[in-house]
């Protein structure tokens, strides 16, 4: 059986008890489960999925701006993003420049962002004349003692470890591009 209540509510009681700040939510009605409302899915803090897409939206921008950049729109991501953390805080990383460097020995702006969005839910940044910048935004579901730095860390070290296979990967796919005759 898949579990539908989020995972603080976990060990607070038998599966199928009701939760007492929510009256009859996770309980088993037969076949079907009772939804909890819009407002209490989206987690502890307890805001309208809008208000909350609202406030990474305004977390992002005001991270992106103090370095200078911007954050690459993407709504579908903010979308997932805004559906994943219970917790939300805005955090930031980077990446080695040798990664944004122009072909051949960098990757395409394509690629990057698609490797930091499809397998790390991140934000692209992106410099004032719209050229990758070596810099990444990402929604984070609590808060640290050391202000989010050993997050950040690991994050970075997740991400240059996904580029490098993004980078491996496009070389091998240049290579049999070129080899292929037309």
């Amino acid at each position: 059986m898949v579990r539908s209540e989020p995972a603080a509510w976990r060990g607070a009681g038998r599966a199928g008890d009701a939760r007492p700040s929510l009256p009859g939510a996770g309980r088993d009605f037969g076949r079907r489960r009772r939804r909890l409302p819009r407002e209490a899915r989206c987690g502890a803090c307890r805001v309208g999925l809008e208000r909350a897409s609202r406030h990474y939206c305004e977390g992002l921008d005001k991270l992106a701006k103090a370095e200078g950049l911007t954050v690459k729109p993407d709504e579908g991501l903010l979308d997932e993003v805004t559906g994943l953390v219970e917790y939300p805080i805005v955090l930031d990383g980077q990446y080695r420049r040798g990664f944004v460097r122009p072909l051949p020995d960098g990757l395409p702006p394509e690629v990057l962002a698609t490797a930091m969005r499809t397998h790390q839910k991140y934000f692209s940044c992106l410099n004032a004349d719209g050229t990758p910048a070596p810099r990444f935004l990402f929604v984070a579901n609590n808060v640290t003692p050391d202000g989010g730095k050993t997050i950040a860390a690991g994050n970075e070290r997740v991400l240059r470890a996904r580029l490098s296979d993004a980078r491996f990967f496009w070389n091998q796919d240049r290579k049999s591009a070129a080899r292929k005759p037309r």
